[in-house]
């Protein structure tokens, strides 16, 4: 199996939800995210995909969601605005870009900023 990454960053606002209903306030950071990319077989020049080609489709995700409320984004209208969340629609989006002969592994996503969680979704192995 053969693997790429790669990297984007965006800035964008949000506020959790918590299980009582309250909401944190609305906040800043800047996301960070790395997705991996995987394939069996190399292309008929040797690699994955043209590097260039990835990155213009997480660079195209990472616009989508700069300078934004990620709250108001309709992705996130029913479901809570968490990096687990942030990571799973970055993912999608990434994965929804690349040609079939390519499969996104997973995705990590890091908000900066002192100690702060990291979030990575991958698809189900089981």
């Amino acid at each position: 199996m053969h693997y790429l990454s790669l990297t984007g960053e965006f800035k964008a606002s949000h506020a959790v939800t918590f299980p009582d209903g309250q909401r944190e306030p609305l906040h800043t950071h800047d996301w960070w995210v790395r997705v991996w990319v995987k394939a069996r077989a190399l292309n008929h020049w040797d690699v994955i995909i043209d590097f260039k080609d990835l990155q213009d489709i997480v660079d195209r995700v990472c616009r989508e969601l700069h300078d934004t409320n990620i709250n108001e984004h309709p992705y996130f209208k029913t479901v809570n605005c968490t990096a687990e969340r942030v990571t799973e629609y970055v993912f999608k989006q990434v994965e929804s870009g690349l040609p079939e002969s390519v499969t996104l592994d997973r995705v990590h996503l890091r908000r900066t900023g002192g100690e702060l969680p990291e979030a990575e979704y991958a698809h189900a192995t089981d």
